[in-house]
């Protein structure tokens, strides 16, 4: 496989399926993109210099310091690492799971709505992009199973 890498700023659709995929529902079975700094406990100043600090790292989907995409690439919710790169087979469209983890989806909401209300980077992105996957499962109509040209997240 030809890794090619996408440089943001990322599209709404990429923003949704780089989502996606960070959280396992995704196209293909690779680790997502998780922080450089997951294990060190690193933070970012408001000048973007790294200071020695508390920042704990969560584990959420099995994976600690998992990344959020958003349009100007990559947020660490935890202590703001950034970075600006895809690689393009993480944004294809995935083919919707036969049986979804309905309850695994509804945690992980929760969680990034917890994390979106302490205005975590990024959590509001990975909130509406897992939001915008449920009511596509929970849709009885076909067609929105598949990505819709707007994703709720950059809807006004």
């Amino acid at each position: 496989m030809q890794l090619i890498n996408v440089k943001a700023p990322f599209s709404p659709a990429q923003v949704q399926q780089l989502n996606e995929y960070q959280c396992g529902f995704g196209a293909g079975r690779y680790h997502p993109f998780t922080c450089l700094h997951r294990e060190h406990g690193v933070i970012f100043t408001a000048d973007a210099s790294p200071t020695e600090g508390k920042a704990t790292h969560e584990v959420v989907a099995g994976h600690r310091g998992l990344l959020i995409a958003t349009p100007n690439g990559w947020l660490c919710p935890y202590c703001g690492y950034a970075m600006d790169w895809a690689f393009t087979f993480m944004c294809a469209a995935p083919t919707p799971p036969e049986a979804p983890d309905r309850d695994r989806l509804r945690e992980l909401i929760a969680y990034y709505t917890v994390l979106q209300a302490k205005k975590a980077p990024g959590a509001s992105f990975m909130a509406s992009s897992l939001e915008d996957l449920r009511d596509r499962w929970q849709s009885p109509t076909p067609a929105l199973h598949h990505h819709q040209s707007e994703p709720r997240h950059v809807r006004p």
